[in-house]
């Protein structure tokens, strides 16, 4: 590689390096740093957890020569690195490396940038990190295989590697189209909870191909983990040449994928901004229609709540995570329905299930509370000027969410329902009076969390960057006011009190709501004090 290359990559590094000492001197930078590092502990853990256990499964199956499974384990580990970042994209930091494109650097060490960037992706890491603990498995069980599967498993981090960044790639450039973003988001989550009621509708094909698989195992060598597991079968067999054989066809698969990655970079690096909106359609004039009438508020509180929830109509990211609560009791329903066995704690109390899906409602919804004004964008600095009063905005947001998680628990407990499983009366009272008290834990600790660490949505991009310390106080209210009104719900259940719980319900809420309205006493001045912040995050290009 060209001298100048790596001394520009080294300068790159050593300004990237400095720029993020800086970025610390704040005392709310170091807290988000803080709640990304004790994030990433806790996700390291499981991790190491998952590695350990994949270094003792290689290591015994390996020993005593049982290779099948191992072949299951390499494809598992293959679209973990497919699946994973879709999944955890919105509660991940990660690096953009197109804020390179500032600098004077040549192509190639823009593309070589790139690919180290990729690495830095936790996905990427954990993956890696799982492949290594196989591969010592194994070598660790015959050392003299060691250096004949080395390059099998070479290969396969580096095509999987290629292969996930084309995918993400191939993300990014549809949500950069009108209503993309929604098809996306829509097809994946519908796709993702949709996968157990095809499987039983469609079990006897399965059963037919898994058969036929089983029947025709050479069937699956064209892809790339089945190669790299017949890369140890045949190390471990003593064919030392077919294993580099299996390795040398894997590589292979990595030139086409690494052109396809150039080829974008080389876009990107010409000028390309693959997260600018396209395509924007031209909108016919329509005459302006009255706004709502809600009786019981004053009309600033009643357009703002419009607002809100127009805004949330169009948005498929919004409403998928508001609706994703229904399709759990209909799956468990539908498979009930279908005499396919459901876990019993899921039958047996459906009272009990009812409430564990409201629960499960508002820790899933909890990102649209903790960051609120992540979809207002340049937005915001209209709702600074406009005359209300900051609080009345952020009570219009808070209306207008409280509305659609008891819109999800009424239609919950009519899907429940319509499959049969109808709690019982005590039951739902008491679920629905758990409601305000941790409704109003949530979005009180929610709004304070907006200002203090605001994050904007990039609807051009796939990965979207989440406050750390943000997600961590979230997901650390979630617990603590989970744990209570679980625990409270457990105990009453028990002596067959559930009537008190919802009394122990209510003054818990009214507590709660007085503390609401002490928080949002002093949203004002707070938010002023907090306004460049806002702006400075939110309308940033």
């Amino acid at each position: 590689m060209h001298s100048d290359t790596l001394t520009q990559v080294a300068l790159i590094a050593q300004l990237r390096w400095r720029l993020f000492r800086n970025s610390l001197r704040t005392a709310r930078a170091r807290l988000e740093l803080a709640g990304q590092l004790v994030l990433s502990v806790l996700g390291a853990v499981v991790g190491v957890g998952i590695g350990v256990g994949l270094y003792g499964l290689s290591f015994f199956l390996a020993k005593d020569n049982r290779l099948a499974p191992l072949e299951g384990i390499l494809w598992g580990v293959f679209l973990a690195w497919l699946i994973l970042p879709l999944i955890v994209a919105a509660s991940t930091s990660t690096v953009d490396f197109r804020e390179l494109l500032r600098y004077p650097l040549r192509f190639s060490s823009f593309l070589l940038l790139s690919l180290a960037y990729t690495l830095f992706d936790p996905v990427a890491i954990t993956v890696l990190f799982w492949m290594a603990c196989i591969f010592a498995g194994v070598a660790s069980a015959r050392p003299d295989t060691a250096l004949w599967i080395a390059p099998a498993f070479l290969a396969l981090a580096v095509v999987t590697l290629f292969l996930s960044r084309t995918l993400i790639t191939a993300i990014e450039r549809m949500l950069c189209r009108p209503r993309g973003r929604e098809l996306f988001f829509t097809i994946f989550i519908l796709t993702m909870l949709s996968v157990q009621v095809i499987g039983i509708a469609a079990g006897d094909y399965l059963d037919l191909a898994w058969e036929y698989l089983e029947a025709n195992p050479s069937l699956l060598l064209v892809f790339p983990p089945s190669l790299a597991h017949s890369a140890i079968e045949t190390s471990l067999a003593g064919n030392g040449t077919g294993a580099l054989s299996a390795a040398a066809v894997i590589a292979l698969y990595g030139v086409p994928l690494f052109l396809a990655h150039r080829r974008r970079v080389l876009a990107q690096y010409r000028g390309e901004d693959s997260s600018a909106e396209s395509g924007v359609a031209a909108q016919q004039t329509a005459p302006v229609k009255a706004g709502w009438r809600l009786p019981l508020l004053p009309g600033a509180i009643t357009a703002l709540i419009e607002k809100e929830l127009r805004y949330a109509a169009r948005n498929g990211f919004v409403l998928i995570n508001l609706f994703i609560p229904l399709f759990i009791p209909a799956l468990f329903g539908a498979v009930a329905a279908a005499g396919e066995k459901v876990p019993e704690i899921l039958t047996r109390d459906p009272a009990t299930t009812y409430f564990a899906c409201i629960l499960y409602t508002l820790l899933i919804s909890m990102h649209l509370v903790s960051n609120q004004f992540a979809f207002e964008g340049h937005g915001i600095q209209f709702l600074f000027v406009a005359p209300v009063r900051f609080r009345d905005v952020v009570a219009a947001k808070n209306l207008a969410y409280a509305a659609a998680v008891i819109l999800d628990a009424v239609l919950i407990w009519f899907v429940m329902l319509t499959f049969g499983q109808m709690p019982s009366l005590p039951g739902t009272v008491a679920a629905l009076a758990a409601l305000p008290f941790l409704l109003l834990a949530q979005i009180t600790l929610g709004n304070l969390l907006s200002l203090y660490f605001p994050r904007r949505f990039d609807f051009g991009r796939f990965k979207q960057r989440q406050s750390g310390m943000s997600v961590l106080l979230a997901l650390l209210q979630q617990i603590v006011t989970g744990a209570i009104a679980g625990g409270i719900y457990a105990v009453a259940h028990w002596l067959n009190l559930l009537w008190i719980a919802a009394l122990l319900y209510l003054v818990l809420g009214a507590a709660m709501w007085q503390v609401y309205r002490m928080a949002l006493t002093h949203y004002d001045s707070l938010a002023a004090r907090r306004r460049e912040t806002l702006t400075a995050e939110l309308c940033h290009d």
